[in-house]
C-alpha cells in the first residue's frame, strides 16, 4: 500500500476529495481543460472501424490532462450550437460572403477565424465578430461590390437580431452545461478507486464522466427513454425528444387529453390551474424541460413533484387537487 507521500497528484487529489470533500482536483482538471488542445502539434485523427469519426491520438503532459481533454471535447460539442457554430445554409452563405470580403477585397476583421483553407474562412458568428464587421463599415461600403455587400450586411443584421434574442437563453444553457460538467466529474471521482494505477484511473474517470454527462445532457435537452410493448408483446425502448406543444396548448401539458372545464371549478381551483399554466409558459419560452416527462410522441407532461417544488406545496396535495379538478370537469 502506498503512503500519502508516494501517491501521484491524481491519486492524492482523489483521496482528498473522497475523504474530506476537498475539490482541488476538480479545479485543477477544469483549469487544464482550458488548454488549446486543437493547437497541439501531436494531435492526429486516425480512421477506426470501431469508432465513429475515427480515433484521436494526442500526446499530453500528464494523466490529468487526458481527463481534461475528454471533458473539453465533450463540452465543446455540447456548447457548439450556442456559440454560433451552425451548419445551416444561412451560416454557410455568411461564411462564403465574409470569405469574399476577406480574400477578394482584402478587408479583414479583428476577430480570429476558426478555419482557413486558403480560399474559405470559417468564423464563429458572435457579437464580437459582428461588431468588428461594423467597425469596418466605411471601408466595406467603399470597396465591396453591392452584389456581395447587400446580402452580406443583410445577414449581419439578421444575426445581430438573432443573437440579441437568444443571448439570455444561450447563457443559461452554457451555464447548465458547466454545471453538468462538474456534477458528472464529482460522480466519477466519488466512485473511482484511487489505489489503481493512473492509467486505470484515467480510463475509469473518462468512461464514467462521459456516461454521467451524457445522461445529464439528455435530461437538459429533454431526451427521454420510452418503453412500450410492440406488436409481439415485447418491451421495446426508444428515445424521443421532449418538446412543448407546437400549438401552445399548455392545458395538454397539465391534463393530457382530459378536457378542462373551468366553469365547473371553484375560483381557487381556477387560480391554481392558472398558476401552473403560467409556470409552463415561462418554461416553454426558456426551453426548460427539466421538470417534465413526456408522452410517447415526446410532448411534454409536467411532473407533480415539479409543480410542488415551484408552488411550495407537497406533491400528494398537488396530485389530489388535480384529480379533483379533473373529476369536476367531467361533472355535467
Amino acid at each position: 500500500m502506498k503512503t500519502t507521500n508516494e501517491l501521484t497528484d491524481l491519486q492524492s487529489g482523489i483521496v482528498k476529495f473522497q475523504v474530506d470533500g476537498n475539490d482541488w482536483i476538480i479545479s485543477e482538471i477544469l483549469w487544464k481543460a482550458t488548454q488549446p488542445f486543437m493547437e497541439n502539434p501531436t494531435r492526429r485523427r486516425y480512421y477506426s472501424p470501431h469508432k465513429k469519426g475515427g480515433q484521436i491520438y494526442i500526446n499530453l503532459n500528464s494523466n490529468m490532462d487526458y481527463i481534461a481533454y475528454t471533458i473539453r471535447a465533450k463540452q465543446e460539442l455540447a456548447k457548439a450550437s450556442y456559440r454560433g457554430k451552425q451548419n445551416d445554409w444561412k451560416s454557410k452563405e455568411f461564411n462564403r460572403l465574409i470569405s469574399i470580403v476577406n480574400v477578394d477585397f482584402h478587408i479583414w476583421f479583428d476577430v480570429k477565424y476558426d478555419k482557413w483553407d486558403g480560399i474559405l474562412c470559417k468564423y464563429t458568428i458572435t457579437t464580437e465578430l459582428l461588431d468588428a464587421i461594423y467597425d469596418k463599415m466605411d471601408e466595406l461600403v467603399a470597396e465591396v461590390y453591392p452584389i456581395y455587400l447587400e446580402p452580406f450586411l443583410k445577414l449581419c443584421e439578421d444575426y445581430r437580431q438573432e443573437i440579441a434574442l437568444q443571448k439570455e437563453t444561450n447563457d443559461k444553457a452554457l451555464a447548465a452545461i458547466d454545471e453538468n460538467t462538474v456534477e458528472a466529474l464529482k460522480h466519477a471521482l466519488k466512485y473511482v478507486d484511487p489505489s489503481r494505477s493512473d492509467r486505470e484511473i484515467v480510463r475509469f474517470i473518462n468512461r464514467t464522466w462521459t456516461n454521467k454527462f451524457t445522461d445529464l445532457e439528455k435530461d437538459r435537452n429533454g431526451i427521454k427513454r420510452i418503453e412500450r410493448l410492440n406488436n409481439r408483446g415485447n418491451t421495446v425502448a426508444f428515445f424521443v425528444k421532449t418538446h412543448f406543444p407546437n400549438d401552445r396548448n399548455y392545458l395538454r401539458v397539465l391534463f393530457d387529453d382530459i378536457e378542462y372545464k373551468p366553469e365547473n371549478c371553484s375560483r381557487m381551483q381556477v387560480a391554481f390551474v392558472a398558476a401552473i399554466l403560467k409556470l409552463i409558459e415561462i418554461d416553454a419560452e426558456n426551453g426548460d424541460l427539466r421538470g417534465y416527462s413526456c408522452n410517447k410522441t415526446g410532448e411534454a407532461r409536467i411532473k407533480h413533484s415539479y409543480i410542488a417544488e415551484k408552488l411550495g406545496v407537497k406533491a400528494p396535495t398537488i396530485r389530489k387537487r388535480i384529480e379533483r379538478i379533473k373529476k369536476k370537469s367531467h361533472t355535467f
